[in-house]
């Protein structure tokens, strides 16, 4: 309780009239935390017919039984103090099973399998040859692509590691038909490229609908631009990115993608920064991988403003902009960086005690480093890629 009582305070000191702050993966918590007993109470009354994720809800029946549905969860959710949306054709709609149906298999076939594939075969090849992580940046980096390529020297070369890799191999024989059939270089250069090809071609012909749609439709394929667009902030030829961001901001569900497409591929930050911590780091790790100076022109450095600018920094991008406040201090970590050990914020003072007496950042380094080869491959904050 405390948890939701402290996350509910941010949201009023953030001068929000209702609701709470969300963010990936917790807004996931709290929606379970809240709705539990709404979650009981509407399976009973539809058992394997009810289904919630996060905030989306779906209960299967017939147009009465649905109607009774939603009047009691309407119920369920006003004890709480929540609100159901009023009925309208892009937040509460119904439509037949069959229509339903259709979007089955919209994320099935190659397209989603081609990019689980790359992100198998890259993880696999970064964690069995570590010593190549150098040369295969440089050869995607020859052909555009903005890919970034945890280090996983310091987990395989460790004796815990070797040992539960010499017991896999007892246990798994056939895993040694994998590691001698390694993935290479130039395999991984023609899935990127391969990607890149299939994936223009299917996000342009998608935004040819239009971001008129709505109920069901939108639905549909608002979830389709996002995999496409996402990925291509990786894949696409880097002029091609302000247009992809020019026709994602006809789409209000994706500004936020629409400014980190659009500052990575301008290299202008300038609007980026007002998006959040979540959006500085999608592009602060694609933007690390591109030579070139950065634009900047903000003339009220706010709260967000100064995050993002920190998180910027912290993976190494130079920036113009104040140092005046101690999280900006902590990313750039100068000669005096440790002094930051005695400060009177304990997030800053416990981020310093952690980074340790250094005269240079070792912030870059960090979030270079894979410290499990159990963690899963994620390009960004927003989007986590696919992997087995």
């Amino acid at each position: 309780m405390k948890l939701l009582a402290d996350h509910a305070l941010v949201g009023q000191n953030a001068d929000r009239d209702k609701g709470l702050l969300t963010g990936p993966m917790f807004s996931h918590l709290i929606a379970n935390l809240v709705l539990r007993d709404v979650d009981r109470a509407m399976s009973a009354a539809f058992p394997s017919r009810y289904f919630r994720y996060v905030d989306d809800v779906v209960l299967v029946g017939s147009p009465s039984e649905v109607s009774i549905g939603r009047a009691q969860l309407a119920a369920l959710l006003s004890e709480l103090g929540l609100d159901l949306h009023d009925v309208d054709a892009s937040k509460d709609f119904e439509l037949a099973a069959g229509d339903w149906l259709a979007g089955e298999d919209d994320f099935g076939g190659n397209d989603s399998q081609g990019w689980m594939f790359f992100a198998r075969d890259l993880k696999q090849f970064l964690i069995s040859q570590p010593s190549s992580r150098a040369g295969l940046a440089a050869r995607f980096a020859e052909e555009g692509f903005r890919i970034p390529l945890p280090d996983y020297s310091v987990e395989v070369g460790g004796a815990s590691y070797q040992d539960r890799f010499l017991d896999q191999l007892r246990r798994y024989p056939w895993l040694l038909e994998k590691i001698f059939r390694q993935t290479t270089p130039s395999m991984l250069l023609f899935s990127a490229q391969t990607l890149r090809v299939e994936y223009t071609k299917h996000l342009l012909h998608i935004l040819e609908v239009g971001p008129k749609l709505d109920g069901y439709a939108r639905k549909r394929f608002i979830p389709k631009i996002r995999y496409f667009a996402g990925r291509l902030l990786y894949l696409a030829r880097t002029e091609d990115l302000p247009l992809i961001a020019e026709r994602l901001r006809q789409y209000p569900e994706f500004a936020m993608l629409a400014e980190i497409i659009h500052a990575v591929g301008t290299r202008d930050i300038t609007h980026l920064l007002r998006m959040g911590s979540n959006a500085a780091q999608s592009a602060a790790q694609v933007l690390k991988l591109i030579p070139g100076e950065i634009t900047c022109r903000i003339e009220s450095w706010g709260s967000a403003e100064r995050q993002g600018l920190a998180i910027l920094r912290a993976n190494g991008i130079s920036v113009v902009g104040p140092v005046d406040d101690e999280l900006n201090r902590f990313a750039m970590w100068q000669e005096r960086g440790h002094e930051l050990m005695k400060s009177d914020d304990p997030f800053i003072q416990e981020m310093a005690c952690l980074h340790g007496v250094s005269e240079h950042s070792r912030h870059s380094h960090i979030l270079e480093t894979a410290l499990d080869r159990g963690e899963e491959l994620a390009f960004d904050a927003t989007t986590p890629i696919d992997t087995y």
